[in-house]
């Protein structure tokens, strides 16, 4: 009877950690990819280290915070919502015992010191909950909280890892990272993430996450001039799906989209045909409309150049309108058709 008493509260306890990941990553639309990168990779893929020592005085203000574990977390958020493009993004959480547990944090309006208490919190129940939250899904980037370990290695050719190192008195950055990803670039955007939200939330603590710039200066520079100095020759009388078309004929396997899965030109080409016949099937001609309700991944893209090449135009729907405003919009535009995926609130 105990032995049978004993099972039961353990499956009610794994129970409650099953419900706590399903609501904690309920809604997610997509893997967060650093640099648009996933995991695995061939075998023996290629991989980085680079290490970097928090600056002293940066060091001790962690340090004396309460709040230091949310600091920790909120960081690596910003980091890796800047270089995956994502607001809403999903993360491993590397502990003691070697548990990869799962984070999710939004860099949103949230004030920066309503995000730190937040992932403080998170980090509080995760690390009680502990080995029970051990997390089957893979993790496109993972973060290891401070500890006198040396560096983990990357879990299942997890693209990014940093694990923070104490010894000594000294608190160091350690990435390893797959290539093309440099590993030092990382620590540097660790680095600033840090000391953006530690000087926020002693000056401004209102401040939304989302504002807070971890790029530092010369990187600032590299992606804001540098590699927008695109001008280039346009053909004024080509349109976008003829453009694309041409460039089908360039570089047929060279990648046109990455999202979710990658397509190449080829690819996104004959997706777009396909869909473009069955378009004027329906009735789709020039100065007509299209409806397109679809989260923004690879297969949006591809919506909006069938609806070029079948000569309509589209109408944007956000899935994440209420469906009285989709209503509205519906019938204000009169689309010949709607273009869905997934569940959509239509």
């Amino acid at each position: 009877m105990s032995a049978c008493m004993d099972s039961e509260a353990r499956g009610a306890v794994a129970a409650t950690h099953e419900a706590f990941v399903r609501e904690l990553l309920s809604g997610v639309d997509g893997p967060t990819l650093p640099y648009g990168m996933a995991s695995g990779g061939p075998a023996g893929g290629a991989f980085a280290a680079a290490s970097r020592d928090v600056d002293a005085a940066l060091a001790r203000r962690l340090h004396a915070n309460a709040l230091s574990d949310g600091l920790w977390l909120a960081a690596w958020a910003q980091v890796v919502a800047r270089v995956s493009g994502r607001d809403d993004v999903v993360f491993g959480l590397r502990c003691a015992n070697l548990a990869t547990l799962p984070v999710r944090l939004r860099i949103d309006e949230t004030a920066v010191r309503d995000g730190i208490v937040q992932a403080a919190a998170l980090a509080a129940e995760l690390q009680q909950r502990g080995a029970m939250l051990a997390h089957g899904e893979e993790f496109h980037a993972v973060l290891a909280l401070p500890s006198g370990a040396a560096p983990i290695a990357s879990a299942d050719g997890c693209p990014m890892t940093l694990t923070v190192v104490e010894a000594g008195g000294i608190t160091t950055l350690c990435a390893r990272v797959r290539k093309p990803i440099h590993a030092r670039q990382v620590c540097e955007l660790m680095h600033r993430a840090l000391q953006q939200l530690v000087q926020a939330l002693e000056q401004s603590p209102t401040t939304p996450l989302r504002t807070l710039d971890v790029l530092p200066e010369a990187e600032r520079r590299q992606l804001l001039v540098e590699w927008n100095a695109t001008q280039a020759e346009y053909p004024s009388q080509a349109c976008i799906h003829e453009l694309i078309e041409a460039q089908v004929l360039r570089t047929p396997d060279a990648p046109a989209v990455v999202g979710v899965h990658t397509l190449t030109y080829a690819e996104l080409n004959a997706q777009a045909n396909r869909l473009a016949r069955h378009l004027r099937r329906l009735g789709v001609r020039p100065d007509t409309r299209v409806g397109v309700c679809m989260r923004r991944d690879e297969q949006m893209v591809v919506a909006l150049l069938a609806i070029l090449k079948a000569g309509g135009a589209y109408v944007a729907l956000d899935p994440d309108y209420p469906a009285q405003r989709l209503a509205h919009i519906v019938a204000d535009s009169a689309p010949v058709a709607v273009l869905v995926r997934g569940e959509v609130p239509l």
